[in-house]
């Protein structure tokens, strides 16, 4: 596979794996009491809805150099419009993450019963694809302000506990953020790798 179909691969995989993420969340906190999302048109898997420009060159060079960081835009919730507020903030952020894992799992489920048969391009998308997603789902479980998790681990904890933790992240994100590429650059990244890789060898049923 040459260098510019990988990259055209991925970036495909890309697209679709954060427009259906930020489509979940619009989704599920439309679903919750919450338009905010869908009167901005948010609620669409049109991956141009979704993305920020400056994310969007990100995109284009974590696709073709294989590394990076990229980003879409934060689909907009009013947490206070939410039926349950505490309850469906964790749906709102556990949705863009289940939603990433169906597409793998769907992925998946194509490589496993058709691999056999496909050609070798579409071979190498599937795994892209199931790749892309896996690590997406993975990435965004990271409890760091913004990501999904931080959201999640707050629901887990008391008022003042998850709204201490809010108010310290908030403040300090940045600094914990820069600090945590460095950490996705060192020996240590593998304590992320290990479990995207373990997640992608059982879609695929490579293991």
């Amino acid at each position: 596979m040459s260098f510019l179909q990988r990259g055209i691969y991925f970036l495909i995989a890309l697209l679709i794996g954060f427009s259906v993420h930020e489509y979940a969340h619009a989704l599920i906190a439309y679903k919750c009491g919450d338009n905010t999302a869908k009167l901005e048109g948010r609620l669409t898997l049109n991956p141009v809805s979704h993305l920020d420009p400056v994310g969007a060159v990100f995109l284009v060079f974590m696709a073709f150099a294989g590394f990076g960081l990229a980003w879409g835009k934060p689909v907009p919730v009013n947490f206070n419009n939410l039926k349950n507020p505490r309850r469906d903030e964790m749906l709102v952020s556990v949705a863009g993450i289940t939603a990433n894992l169906i597409i793998a799992c769907i992925a998946g489920i194509l490589y496993r019963l058709f691999g056999h048969s496909l050609p070798n391009s579409a071979i190498a998308f599937t795994v892209i694809l199931v790749s892309v997603n896996v690590s997406l789902a993975v990435f965004n479980l990271i409890p760091l302000y913004p990501l999904d998790g931080s959201r999640i681990l707050m629901g887990f904890m008391s008022y003042n506990a998850s709204r201490n933790y809010q108010i310290f992240m908030q403040k300090y994100s940045l600094i914990i953020f820069i600090a945590f590429l460095g950490f996705l650059y060192s020996p240590l990244k593998a304590i992320i790798i290990v479990p995207m890789e373990i997640l992608v060898r059982l879609f695929i049923g490579v293991y």
